[in-house]
């Protein structure tokens, strides 16, 4: 500290050291230094070289008594001006303002002992590992701030526990910076005008790089910068390019929604399309973006994104963990790579769903309690997840999302791709609200175990081989319809289905076939009845007949064979039989256009609605999910909670 005839005194510092944090410190200084204290210190069992100096041309550091200072002031020539570029550590409360470097890594990157050598650091200051951390000090002067951090000289990488903390904490280290400069080493300065620089600029490597996600997140400012450190705009002012090219919420850029606002599905999706050099890190660099801790075990490979998901799920009940295809995965529990999450960015949490009951890893598999939509194979279930997919296309409309699972007795496994129910508007409007008030899913929780194939298929092999088999048949790579019951069956089963042969029961698949069809599009008819003894919901008769005068419904369907804009209808029929077939057949009684169909009918209290069209990325098929209702007016009792209630009520009289 400088007395008043101009001469450096020495300032120790208290207080206990912890938390330490390392920065460069980034004076730029006009004369020549006079005298500095030096002296040795032993505190806390750490022994280092303790400097502290002030002279009248140097800018406020905002250091104050108390705080804890560690390292070695080493002077360099920079640009004709002396720079220090000591490195320090402080203590978490009195770390000063400070700026914060993200950069891709090259082949000559400067390390925290190269950096500590006054001729290392001469030798290479030209060098592109030691000029960006040399530019970056030259322009944080410039801002008006005294400290930088940079991630190749300010973590000592051959210290294990040091490295596991800093990992660990560089999301903050980033959030708390005042500024973050992004070094773009790719991108000129010299384009000819914005559009040039804009789709230069998309294409930097910075974007493909697994560690700049956070970088990019988690500070407030960001400044991009060129090659020759010539700026080429904020965070904010290039909010749209860097949204488009990482398909990042523009309102997530700008801080105007919080990051715990994104589904994981959404955040992991952000990821999916960059890369590590060590395989461990594509989990490791994620760690802040999901509010994560671990410790870090280099050499587990892909088990890091494993272990990250595990802790996702202990702070999390956001099911949009489970949205990825496990066919795709080595784990059918959870995903190997952010890179299954590819296509899953519009998904989001459902905050209207209500409390979700907690769900857990344990060694047996996956134990979770949600709403299960029945079909006619008992081997076969949909989990009803508290997430939601919004159509892009028709604004912010909430597309059911269910996990298909295979097995019995509340123990499955996954083997499918995931639902997205792609839905139609219907064509009355007051249909429309209706239909997105009420929720036909029953709110029962059933509690089940997503166990391993290894477990389950041995216990069900032989009945899971006609589930499985039966989405692999070509007789069901064609347009169909699959009949759910979101409420269950009731007492209700099946009685028939025309034509013959076309109702799929281990699969619930219905595929009536257009060649003898009677029309330029496939139909059939599924009948209902009320059981009345203990025969099983399955069971369809040759004839169709069943006990004497049973309440029955009929749900009459139809496609037309176009895989990219196929159109479908769903109508409840009171008297169902084959006759009603064979004049379809003859005389199509319904409404003829098909882009007058409706998706949606409600008789008395029964429901179907096929508006939602599942989506298979693997088969050319255009399968409708038709939602089958028994109990329509047991509705609006399961709603009693929500605000609507007299409208329900009125709805179903």
């Amino acid at each position: 500290m400088m007395d008043a005839t101009g001469h450096i005194t020495p300032y120790i510092p208290t207080g206990k050291a912890g938390n330490l944090q390392v920065i460069i410190h980034a004076v730029f200084l006009s004369g020549a230094i006079t005298r500095v204290w030096i002296g040795a210190k032993s505190q806390s069992a750490l022994i280092t070289i303790t400097v502290l100096f002030h002279l009248a041309s140097s800018i406020n550091t905002g250091m104050t008594p108390g705080a804890t200072v560690l390292g070695l002031f080493i002077g360099a020539l920079v640009v004709g001006v002396i720079c220090s570029v000591q490195i320090e550590e402080f203590i978490t409360a009195r770390i000063p303002a400070y700026a914060i470097l993200s950069h891709t890594w090259g082949d000559y990157e400067a390390t925290a002992t190269q950096w500590n050598s006054r001729f290392t650091r001469l030798k290479r200051a030209k060098q592109a590992g030691f000029a960006k951390i040399l530019s970056t000090c030259k322009r944080a002067r410039r801002d008006g701030l005294s400290y930088v951090w940079v991630d190749t000289v300010c973590i000592d990488k051959s210290s294990s526990a040091e490295l596991s903390e800093a990992i660990n904490s560089m999301f903050n280290w980033y959030q708390n910076a005042v500024v973050c400069y992004v070094f773009l080493e790719d991108v000129p300065s010299d384009l000819p005008d914005q559009v040039a620089m804009l789709d230069v600029f998309t294409k930097s490597r910075w974007f493909t790089r697994g560690w700049t996600l956070q970088e990019l997140l988690a500070p407030d400012h960001v400044l991009f910068f060129s090659r020759d450190w010539s700026e080429l705009g904020t965070k904010k002012g290039l909010a749209s390019a860097i949204s488009r090219v990482t398909g990042i919420d523009q309102l997530c850029l700008c801080k105007e929604k919080r990051l715990q606002f994104y589904s994981i599905a959404q955040r992991m999706s952000w990821a999916s399309n960059r890369s590590t050099t060590r395989e461990e890190d594509i989990a490791y660099s994620l760690l802040g973006i999901f509010g994560i801790n671990m410790p870090l075990l280099y050499g587990e490979g892909s088990k890091a994104f494993r272990r990250l998901q595990e802790e996702i799920i202990k702070a999390s009940d956001d099911h949009s963990i489970l949205t990825f295809n496990p066919t795709d995965s080595q784990d059918s529990l959870l995903a190997d790579h952010p890179r299954l999450f590819r296509d899953l960015g519009k998904i989001q949490p459902r905050l209207d769903s209500g409390l979700t009951p907690p769900f857990h890893l344990t060694n047996a598999g996956l134990s979770l309690s949600t709403p299960l939509i029945r079909t006619l194979s008992s081997f076969l279930v949909f989990a009803v997840l508290n997430c939601f997919e919004e159509d892009a296309r028709k604004g912010s409309r909430l597309l059911q999302i269910c996990l298909p699972l295979l097995g019995k007795d509340n123990v499955y496994m996954r083997a499918r791709e995931p639902v997205f129910l792609v839905k139609r508007p219907f064509k009355d409007p007051e249909t429309e609200l209706r239909y997105q008030m009420l929720n036909i899913t029953t709110s029962t929780v059933n509690s089940y175990l997503v166990s391993y194939f290894t477990r389950v298929y041995p216990a069900f092999g032989g009945e899971l081989d006609h589930v499985m088999k039966g989405f692999q048949d070509d007789d069901v790579n064609k347009s169909g319809f699959m009949l759910t019951f979101p409420r269950g069956m009731a007492n209700y089963r099946i009685a028939a289905a025309y034509p013959t042969g076309a109702l799929q029961e281990e699969t619930s698949l219905f595929s009536p076939s257009f060649r003898v069809a009677g029309q330029p599009f496939s139909h059939g008819l599924v009948v209902f009845e009320e059981a009345r003894d203990s025969l099983s919901t399955s069971s369809i008769t040759g004839s169709g007949e069943s006990s004497p005068n049973p309440k029955k419904i009929g749900v009459y369907l139809a496609q037309t064979d176009e895989f990219v804009s196929s159109h479908w209808m769903c109508r409840l029929v009171s008297n169902p039989d084959e006759r009603l077939y064979q004049e379809c057949i003859d005389s199509w009684p319904f409404e003829a256009d098909p882009l007058n169909w409706e998706h949606y009918d409600h008789m008395r209290h029964y429901i179907v609605a096929a508006r939602s069209q599942l989506v298979y990325n693997t088969r050319p098929r255009q399968v409708v999910l038709v939602d089958i209702v028994f109990d329509a007016d047991a509705i609006s009792q399961d709603n009693s909670s929500l605000r609507y209630n007299l409208y329900l009520d009125n709805l179903f009289k």
